[in-house]
C-alpha cells in the first residue's frame, strides 16, 4: 500500500468537501467579487489561526485544509473570469 496516495486521497476528499460547504455558503457571484488581495486575506486569516497555545493538532489539520481549500477557489476564480480585476463588493 502506498501510504503517500492514501494520505493524498484523504486530504483531498478533506478539500472537496471543504469546497463544497464554502460554495453552497458562498457560491460563484461572491467570489466572482473577490479582489487577489481578497483571497490572500482570507487565506492569510485562516492560516494565521492554524498556530493556537495551547497546541491543538486538529484544528491547525482543519485550518490548513481550509486554507488549501481558500487556495483552489483562487485558482478557480482567476481560471473562471480570466483574471479580471472584479469590482471590490464594495464598489456597488
Amino acid at each position: 500500500m502506498d501510504t503517500n496516495n492514501t494520505f493524498l486521497n484523504s486530504f483531498m476528499a478533506n478539500v472537496v468537501d471543504e469546497r463544497n460547504y464554502q460554495q453552497g455558503k458562498w457560491g460563484d457571484k461572491f467570489d466572482e467579487k473577490n479582489t487577489p488581495n481578497d483571497w490572500i486575506s482570507y487565506i492569510t486569516k485562516y492560516a494565521g489561526q492554524a498556530v493556537t497555545m495551547p497546541w491543538d493538532a486538529s484544528k491547525f489539520r482543519e485550518q490548513l485544509v481550509k486554507v488549501a481549500c481558500l487556495c483552489a477557489a483562487a485558482v478557480e476564480w482567476c481560471d473562471r473570469t480570466d483574471g479580471k480585476m472584479p469590482k471590490r463588493h464594495y464598489d456597488e
